[in-house]
């Protein structure tokens, strides 16, 4: 893994959206809008209905979905995201 990438995975129950390196992670929660970089301290959140945005390794256009809510885990330098859609 490249020192300024996470691992992030992206779960539906419809199966898995995204599973790759991103430089960042971006949702909002019930305490507002929040970012995670590579590094950050374990985290756990519930993410509000809206756009989760993350930038894909070797991207320059940040990508987004459009959850209704979801769970957001990070340990260790890998996130995963578990959402639902209605």
């Amino acid at each position: 893994m490249d020192k300024e990438y996470f691992t992030l995975k992206i779960l539906s129950l419809k199966g898995g959206l995204f599973d790759g390196e991103v430089s960042h992670f971006s949702a909002k929660s019930q305490i507002g809008d929040f970012d995670i970089l590579k590094n950050h301290i374990n985290f756990v959140s519930i993410l509000l209905s809206g756009k989760i945005k993350y930038l894909e390794k070797g991207s320059k256009e940040e990508k987004f979905i459009t959850i209704d809510n979801g769970i957001l885990v990070f340990t260790n330098n890998q996130a995963k995201v578990f959402v639902n859609f209605t």
